[in-house]
């Protein structure tokens, strides 16, 4: 027994604006956290100066 998981059409319009790194929903809130990190970073070195 086959299971299959289809996107909705919704889901793939979504994906499909979004940059190449992204190819599921699960990669979004991935680099949001890497985006977060780095401008968190930047923050913290420009609080520095």
């Amino acid at each position: 027994m086959a299971i299959i998981y289809e996107i909705s059409e919704d889901t793939k319009k979504f994906l499909k604006n979004m940059p190449k790194e992204i190819k599921s929903l699960d990669d979004v809130s991935k680099i949001h956290q890497k985006l977060t990190e780095e401008y968190d970073a930047l923050e913290n070195k420009k609080n520095k100066k």
